[in-house]
């Protein structure tokens, strides 16, 4: 294997014998192939692993006698019967559906797992395609020695298969990846992220996951210790699959659990010593043992086994939620006294986990433990034994390896049935759907049926603004789901979750914004406070603005400020007039016989259009003056959105007659609300009554959602963070204006991004996607693209996607 980086011809040697061999591999059968593989695995399995886990050890540090347990475990799980299972159905498309290998498979190996390079390897060569493994430059030996024994066995097999080292981010890193089909990145998100910045969808990542225990009210103390420590020590806890804690039903004696399972890793160290740590990971170690110590000494129900001199440590927690743990055998056993409790402490790390071993769970335990989404649930002890293909919450990582073609889908790269089905029978408004596959989402990030991540940077359109799959909202829906989940909604039953949140919305505005119709969108919210002002006032002329936007459904489209939409639905709502924006002149166009005007406090669609400091308050000044009603539609800018609670507050003098509310309003659920005085919404229920009612709008489930939802706007200060966290982000973005870039613009965790032409904003926004970054350009702007993360945004977040932003702009015309 080279010891420096490739020079360009020696990447072109390398890739031409890569592709020779695949050629002469692809000539022989699928059974030929597996079955060479087979004889791979099993001839160095009888030679013994010895001579290769003393090398990997030498490297890594990790104890060459669990080294060459874990090669042997590994071999085993791909051995040509495993194969001859996995490969037939992984390449079984839908009927007219065609499943093409790919020429050439990168497989970037950015971790020091013993044995990471047999998965790639055996599944490329299986399929028919070349295979370049990038070797960690903290475990160099193990491919290598793969390639020479793959060639000992069979030259073809030799030739189609290769070793190599480079520094990531090296240029050669972009040469090779250009020529891949497929390139598979093993490692932390940095890693993974730089491939998708230079290969796109081509990626297929597996990248950080998290695996826990889960200690049943039927388990033996003894036996489960024993099992345990073996799952906890193996590879020094390290792989995806050791348990990084332990949750412990609140009927097995935890004190007992933890001396037994100390005891045990006592016998483990000297079997497979635990490796020598570096200055880092010997530092969060011991303040972590520290903390577990200072804590029981101010007296938290804590308990510290080992640690101080012992080369691990098992504490026993007093709270159910996970707390941070550095590993390197350092176990944390958690309460948990039912599936429901157990299922809302994992919710955090839901989209992360790998493997749930379980001892001593009932029938219902362990059923209630497969819907969390792990790929392997297993006894504990077989958690470091699994099988192959395991990888990527189990779903098929060797059918990803292909793309997929049909005539149904246009395109390739998907697994055909459901994108056919969603094609077929879920109508459609643009021309190219976006199209993501979804399996799962979490805080900021989409998770597809392949594994990969996509960082939301537009909140499922300003929705999710606490996070998606928030559990605090999970946990609520479910609660009132228990309860009762619809009855008449419309103000005739006293219905709590809805008398809360009203209670509670009017707790947060003006002491005239008291009283809340609920809806199931914005736009039906639209259509209510249309209805509203017409009959409250006894006009009709309804005034709004060019550039603004506040819903599709008839009335709320002929408000909207772009002919292109309107014309062809015509005749609309009248007489609907349309003022220009932030145009302080054209306010003498409000007369006394104007009902309303509709605003946004922001126009978001046209362009995250801020106004002036003094437009709406003079805004609001001109309506008070002639008795016209303001109403303000803060579907996107309310709930924290802006940095303030609702956005008017940033422009005082500006609070309206009408607010309109809905997207995160509902944590996630349909919700919207229309919210005004008693006084005005009396016109309501009066000649005629019941002149404005609902049959779901205000559904107590999804009430119940919108109260945890504020509760986590409130207790986390999510508004402020909101101010804060936007702030830097519109700074460091601005630091790219004259690189494709006019302007960026915003306020709070609204940002508007312009770009120079139309062209490039499409391009810009594709190059994203590919990249992982999902965003849009704005519906009546086609030159900006709107950012509306959620509000809980990391830093860490927001440098992904400064980093693809960056890039997209470089690589878009």
């Amino acid at each position: 294997m080279p010891s420096s980086p490739l020079t360009a011809p020696e990447i072109a040697t390398l890739v031409a014998r890569l592709e020779g061999g695949r050629r002469r591999l692809r000539l022989r059968s699928e059974r030929d192939r597996i079955d060479l593989l087979g004889r791979v695995a099993a001839t160095w399995l009888d030679d013994g692993l010895a001579d290769a886990a003393a090398e990997v050890g030498r490297t890594t540090g990790y104890a060459p006698a669990m080294i060459e347990t874990c090669l042997q475990r590994t071999l085993r799980a791909w051995s040509a019967r495993a194969l001859h299972d996995l490969v037939p159905r992984a390449t079984t498309a839908a009927p007219g559906s065609v499943a093409t290998p790919p020429d050439l498979v990168v497989a970037v190996l950015a971790q020091n797992t013993p044995g990471l390079a047999i998965a790639p390897t055996f599944t490329a060569l299986a399929l028919g395609s070349a295979v370049l493994l990038k070797s960690s430059r903290g475990e160099p030996s193990f491919a290598p020695e793969l390639v020479e024994r793959l060639a000992a066995v069979d030259p073809v097999l030799g030739e189609a298969a290769a070793a190599t080292v480079w520094a990531g981010g090296d240029p050669i890193e972009s040469e090779l990846f250009a020529r891949a089909s497929r390139v598979v990145v093993y490692g932390g998100q940095d890693a993974i992220d730089r491939a998708r910045s230079l290969a796109g969808e081509r990626v297929l990542a597996f990248g950080p996951r998290v695996s826990v225990a889960v200690v049943g009210p039927g388990a033996r103390v003894s036996e489960t210790a024993a099992a345990l420590a073996r799952d906890v020590a193996f590879l020094d806890q390290r792989g995806c699959l050791s348990p990084q804690c332990v949750f412990v039903h609140e009927s097995v004696d935890r004190t007992a659990l933890a001396r037994a399972l100390a005891d045990e890793l006592t016998s483990v160290e000297a079997e497979w010593p635990r490796r020598a740590l570096d200055a880092f990971a010997a530092r969060e170690f011991r303040a972590a043992v520290e903390d577990a110590e200072a804590r029981s000494l101010a007296g938290a129900e804590v308990e510290l086994f080992g640690g101080v001199r012992d080369p691990w440590a098992v504490v026993v927690e007093p709270e159910r939620a996970i707390l941070p743990s550095p590993l390197d055998r350092f176990v944390r056993l958690h309460p948990f006294l039912g599936e429901e409790t157990l299922r809302t402490s994992l919710e955090p790390i839901r989209g992360l986990l790998e493997c749930v071993g379980v001892s001593g769970g009932t029938t219902e335990l362990v059923d209630g433990v497969r819907t969390l989404g792990a790929a392997r649930v297993c006894a504990i002890g077989e958690m470091q034994d699994p099988p192959a293909d395991w990888h990527a919450g189990g779903r098929r990582p060797i059918a990803a390896y292909l793309s997929w073609s049909n005539p149904l889908l246009g395109e390739a790269g998907e697994e055909p049935d459901r994108r056919a089905r969603f094609l077929a029978h879920v109508a459609q408004t643009s021309d190219a759907p976006r199209g993501i596959d979804v399996d799962r989402a979490h805080g900021s990030w989409v998770v597809d049926r392949s594994g990969r991540r996509h960082l939301d940077l537009l909140a499922g359109i300003g929705v999710a603004a606490i996070g998606h799959a928030h559990p605090r909202v999970a946990a609520a829906v479910a609660r009132q789901a228990t309860q009762y989940t619809h009855l008449m909604v419309y103000g005739e039953d006293v219905l709590a979750p809805q008398v809360d949140l009203a209670a509670r919305l009017a707790s947060k505005l003006p002491p005239h914004l008291s009283m809340t119709y609920f809806t199931n969108s914005g736009a039906e919210a639209i259509e209510g406070a249309l209805k509203l002002v017409r009959k409250a006032t006894g006009r009709k002329r309804v005034l709004a603005f060019e550039g603004s936007y506040h819903g599709d459904t008839t009335g709320a489209l002929a408000l909207g400020g772009n002919a292109f939409y309107r014309e062809p639905f015509r005749p609309l709502l009248e007489p609907v007039e349309h003022l220009p924006w932030n145009d302080p002149s054209a306010l003498v166009r409000i007369d006394d016989a104007t009902a309303a005007v509709f605003a946004e406090p922001v126009q978001a669609e046209g362009g995250v259009r801020i106004p002036s400091p003094d437009f709406l308050p003079r805004l609001a000044a001109r309506c008070r003056e002639v008795g016209a009603l303001l109403v303000l539609d803060e579907v996107v800018t309310g709930l924290g959105r802006t940095g303030r609670w609702f956005g008017f507050e940033n422009w005082p003098g500006s609070e309206p007659d009408v607010l309109v509310l809905a997207k995160s309003l509902g944590g996630g659920l349909p919700l919207g609300a229309f919210v005004s005085s008693p006084n005005l919404l009396r016109a309501l229920s009066e000649d005629p009554p019941l002149g404005h009612v609902t049959t779901f709008g205000g559904n107590p489930v999804c009430c119940a959602a919108a109260l945890a939802s504020l509760d986590v706007l409130e207790s986390d200060g999510l508004p402020d963070r909101a101010a804060r966290v936007g702030d830097r982000f519109r700074a460091r973005l601005s630091a790219l204006v004259g690189r494709g870039v006019v302007d960026v613009r915003g306020i709070g965790m609204l940002i508007g991004i312009e770009l120079e032409s139309p062209e490039r904003t499409v391009a810009f926004v594709d190059a994203c996607r590919r990249a992982g970054v999902l965003l849009g350009w704005t519906l009546h702007h086609d030159r900006v693209v709107r950012l509306a993360p959620p509000l809980t945004l990391e830093d860490g977040e927001m440098d992904i996607a400064l980093r693809v932003i960056e890039r997209a702009l470089s690589s878009s015309p």
